[in-house]
């Protein structure tokens, strides 16, 4: 974590040195962002096995946003992000009764809305945000198919963007999800349910590009 906070602080300060003379002159409304970043799970259990079982451990997360400005501090849209996981190395007993070691793709995803607050405008922005979600994704092997699953959740960011040019942003964000879902069955037959926990929490750094009048 601390060096994940040194990174951060050393990617806004050099953002900041060659954005200090750069500041929107004109309101645009709106922004499409790109971001990816770190990710931690409150998954404890993604088989729902009654023991040995797996904690989702994300290998990264990503983040797609649009916004519309109401005003300089206000804004309002749509986003999608979520994260991947490749589980390796699981053991399982198929319908023909022979043990076999595979591995599943794990992609949970959160799809909403949101409000976001500047704190403060000009070539540095602190802004915080709220949003709320619904929660879709899969479990998905390629010998045994795919299994969905579907939730709510809410949750919020907390960050800083500064200009790096007239029409380009760099931020630097942190964020919690938190909800609920359920996989359509049960992933196994020795599982004791379909519950899955979609909350997550991670830094991400993204850039955005901002147009119209």
């Amino acid at each position: 974590m601390y060096r994940i906070a040194l990174l951060c602080y050393c990617l806004l300060f050099v953002a900041h040195l060659s954005a200090q003379d750069i500041e929107q002159e004109t309101l645009r409304p709106h922004e499409f962002i790109l971001a990816f970043g770190t990710a931690s799970s409150a998954e404890g259990s993604v088989f729902n096995l009654p023991a040995d079982d797996v904690h989702a451990s994300p290998d990264f997360s990503f983040y797609l946003g649009y916004y519309y400005s109401l005003s300089e501090r206000l804004a309002v849209g749509g986003h999608f992000f979520g994260y991947s996981q490749t589980i390796n190395d699981v053991g399982i007993i198929d319908a023909s009764s022979t043990f076999k070691i595979v591995s599943f793709n794990l992609a949970p995803m959160h799809l909403g809305l949101q409000v976001r607050y500047m704190l403060m405008t000009g070539s540095v922005e602190p802004f915080v945000s709220a949003m709320a979600n619904i929660v879709v994704g899969s479990l998905e092997n390629k010998e045994y198919g795919t299994l969905t699953m579907f939730g709510y959740g809410a949750g919020g960011t907390a960050g800083v963007r500064v200009y790096l040019f007239d029409l380009v942003t760099f931020s630097i964000q942190g964020y919690g999800a938190f909800g609920s879902a359920s996989f359509k069955k049960n992933p196994f037959l020795n599982s004791v349910g379909k519950d899955f926990n979609p909350s997550m929490a991670g830094v991400i750094f993204g850039l955005a590009y901002h147009w119209g009048d």
